[in-house]
C-alpha cells in the first residue's frame, strides 16, 4: 500500500491524492477497531487517521471536491465521538453541513 500511495502522491492529481488518504484514513480505523479499547496502539492509530483526514480535505480543498470535503468531516466527527469528544464531533458535523449548504447556494446562485 505504501508504494502505491507514493506513486499516487508524485502524480500531483489532488482528487486521486484525496481518495489515497480516504484509505488510508480507513485503513487506519480498522487497525484501530482491532486493538483493545483505550490502548496507545489504538490512540495511535485513530491519531494517524486524524492526520490523513487533513491531508485527504486539503487534497478536497484544492479542487473544491465537496463530496470529499464533507466525507472527511463527516469521518472526523466520527473519530471525536469515538475519543468522547461530543463538543469537537459536533463542530465537524456542524463544518459537513456548512460545506453542504456553501456548495448548494453556489450552486443555485
Amino acid at each position: 500500500m505504501l508504494r502505491v500511495s507514493v506513486q499516487v502522491l508524485e502524480t500531483e492529481d489532488a482528487f486521486l491524492s484525496g481518495q489515497t488518504y480516504s484509505f488510508v484514513v480507513d485503513a487506519q480505523m480498522g487497525l484501530a477497531g482491532q486493538a483493545k479499547a483505550g490502548s496507545p496502539r489504538r490512540n495511535e492509530c485513530m491519531t494517524q487517521a486524524l492526520e490523513s483526514i487533513d491531508r485527504a480535505f486539503a487534497e478536497y480543498s484544492r479542487i473544491d471536491e465537496v463530496r470529499g470535503q464533507c466525507e472527511m468531516m463527516a469521518k472526523k466527527a466520527t473519530i471525536m465521538q469515538l475519543f468522547g469528544d461530543p463538543v469537537l464531533a459536533n463542530d465537524y458535523a456542524a463544518k459537513y453541513l456548512a460545506i453542504r449548504k456553501a456548495a448548494q447556494e453556489w450552486r443555485d446562485g
